[in-house]
């Protein structure tokens, strides 16, 4: 068939194959590069294309589906055409058809590879066994939708396709993280629900060239006997230098707050943050433990959600309450009670606002059961515990954002404190002082030394919403300005570095319009009596540079606050022109996450691969298939 005779997606309107590498096509419109699906042309496809326009840009899109759309409808009223001058007349079947349809395919052909590269996409994406491939309805869907297609043994996924798989998504993301300036990291321990087996997760955060935040797992280590400072340091230090992440491309890590998590950044030689989320939570269950009636009210709620949540008929009952409540002049929402886990006291949170939603439903029921209902004291109580821990619930989403970053714990710390010191209203304390009392104390204990982290103080900085207004002191402004000048005298450094290996130590100029030394007249010696004294100018400092630009950037107007937040890279994105130097030093700063979040996102999927069913998985598998269920963007986009 010819070229021109050939059917060409309308997407390549938009899209132009890459002059350097042809297995990359250019959007048009943002110049964004994307695979075309691999090195091998048979795998070529232009799905990702189609996604990319519909999401980025919507105008071409609808052009894009309406030209789609007319092409079809021209294809078929040509074949409409065809078959009605051919009518009648009975073609005659070729064998070769019927060979190809029945025959099965040879593990070569390109339908093969492409089914069985999709399985192991859907065995790591959702987490399910090997086994789940020799199921009979499983290979009976396969028959059905292709007959020739043959499923590959548990064996062949095993030790073929997914370490294939992996091993192509981590070259990719090898190359990506090459390319950064600096990485932070998030790392945590993890033990099996039958405590046989702990793990430790960790992962990479950055910022590209593009001013995208960009996140990665890239690695899941099995711990050997007591998780002590001296051993998660030794792993921390071997998946760095397995990932040849080393030197000052190193940044910050990010942990819970564990003694042993503490001393194994320091023997890592690692800037250190403890986790945000976690330190809120300690803080929180320090205030609860403290006075017995919150606790004794949290136990009470308890009873009533677990009343119904082990009774069906219970639970029917409060339903039909609901209903009856519920009408066009006072609606009453139709929720299931929440049942907490004591770990996680926003499930606590979670489960007394709802049952202080239901409270006329759950009233109503006790009155007909004749169970014991909450006081009007402890309803009282439920009221302020949930004004009172709301903002520290807003505060712990806010910080599990994908845009949040280190920079929002100073701003955070100081607005709480000043909320646990005056309530909102007046009277949202009432009986649960003590708790309150409490909670600050702790409060300050805890978050005391985070205005003295570097990397929080550099971070709050760089924040265009906050600067440097949230600092406690004059003291504390001046010490954060300090380390932010010394960053950036550094980054100005490391961008000149290049500038300076390219030119001679001794350079001598000579000028064509310098006359010879006979050629110099006798009164030359008496010219420059006649001139006016000149002064040389000195030439800027990097210090005085930096400095400058540090002291244009604060003098602008506060960038104005968001709801919900806006990530600062798109501020920076913008301004970078204006401030070239702090640009380089936010791109580094503000890719630190203010929490471990993403590192127990690991464990929850390492949950449901560690299962009974799969007790004797090797650790390597399991982080094969993690690696490749948290990174599977890598095989469609290939960055």
């Amino acid at each position: 068939m010819s070229q021109s005779s050939r059917q060409v997606s309308k997407i390549w309107k938009y899209f132009t194959i890459n002059s350097v590498d042809a297995s990359k096509a250019n959007c048009n419109i943002c110049k964004e590069k994307y695979s075309r699906g691999g090195k091998d042309p048979r795998n070529y496809g232009t799905k990702i294309f189609i996604n990319h326009l519909q999401s980025q840009h919507p105008a071409e899109y609808n052009e894009y589906a309406t030209l789609t759309e007319n092409e079809k409808k021209r294809k078929s009223k040509d074949d409409s055409g065809t078959s009605t001058g051919k009518r009648g007349i009975r073609k005659q079947t070729t064998l070769f058809p019927l060979t190809e349809k029945s025959a099965t395919l040879n593990t070569n052909h390109t339908r093969q590879i492409v089914i069985t590269t999709s399985i192991g996409r859907m065995l790591a994406s959702n987490t399910l066994p090997f086994s789940f491939v020799e199921t009979s309805a499983f290979k009976e869907l396969l028959h059905v939708l292709e007959p020739r297609y043959t499923v590959p043994s548990r064996q062949t996924f095993s030790r073929s396709v997914i370490p294939d798989m992996y091993y192509k998504a981590r070259t990719i993301l090898e190359r990506e993280i090459s390319k950064a300036n600096l990485l932070s990291f998030t790392t945590d321990v993890w033990t099996t629900v039958n405590n046989l087996n702990a793990f430790l997760s960790f992962t990479v955060h950055w910022i590209d060239e593009s001013w995208h935040r960009k996140f990665a797992f890239l690695q899941l280590r099995q711990m050997e006997g007591r998780q002590t400072g001296e051993v998660i340091a030794t792993e921390v230090m071997s998946i760095l230098e397995d990932w040849q992440i080393q030197g000052s491309r190193c940044g910050v890590l990010v942990h819970d707050n564990g003694a042993s998590m503490v001393k194994a950044a320091r023997l890592a030689s690692l800037n250190d943050l403890a986790c945000y989320i976690n330190t809120i939570q300690l803080v929180v269950n320090d205030g609860l433990k403290a006075q017995w009636a919150v606790m004794d009210t949290i136990a009470a709620a308890r009873l009533i959600v677990g009343h119904f949540h082990y009774s069906t008929i219970a639970t029917e009952a409060l339903k039909a309450i609901q209903r009856t409540l519920n009408c066009d002049t006072s609606p009453h929402p139709q929720h299931r009670l929440i049942q907490d886990v004591a770990t996680r006291w926003t499930s606590t949170f979670y489960m007394l606002e709802r049952l202080l939603e239901q409270k006329r439903a759950i009233t109503l029921y006790c009155q007909n059961v004749e169970m014991t209902n909450l006081t009007a004291t402890q309803w009282n109580i439920c009221d302020h515990l949930i004004k009172t821990l709301r903002p520290f619930e807003e505060e712990t989403k806010k910080a599990s954002l994908a845009c949040s970053s280190a920079g929002m714990i100073i701003p955070g710390i100081r607005l709480l404190q000043r909320f646990l010191e005056r309530p909102a209203n007046p009277g949202d304390d009432a009986g649960i002082q003590p708790m309150r009392t409490e909670m600050l104390k702790s409060w300050k204990t805890r978050f005391g030394g985070f205005e003295q982290n570097k990397v929080c103080a550099i971070a709050t900085v760089l924040e265009p919403t906050y600067k440097l207004f949230f600092f406690t002191t004059d003291e504390a402004k001046s010490t954060a300005i300090k380390w932010l000048l010394e960053e950036a005298i550094s980054q100005r450094l490391n961008q000149l570095q290049p500038e300076k290996k390219h030119q001679p130590s001794d350079v001598v100029v000579t000028t064509s319009m310098a006359p010879a030394a006979s050629q110099v007249s006798s009164l030359d010696a008496y010219w420059q009596e006649f001139l006016p004294a000149q002064t040389t100018t000195t030439p800027d400092s990097d210090e005085s540079i930096c400095q400058r630009e540090i002291d244009s950037y604060l003098s602008d107007p506060l960038y104005p606050r968001q709801t919900p937040p806006e990530d600062a890279t798109i501020y920076w994105k913008a301004n970078a022109a204006r401030f070239p130097i702090l640009a380089l030093c936010a791109q580094k700063y503000l890719a630190t996450p203010p929490s471990i979040v993403d590192s127990e996102c690991v464990f929850s999927s390492a949950g449901l691969i560690c299962d009974d069913h799969r007790s004797s998985i090797s650790s390597k598998k399991t982080e094969m298939l993690l690696f490749l269920k948290m990174n599977m963007t890598l095989l469609d986009t290939g960055i």
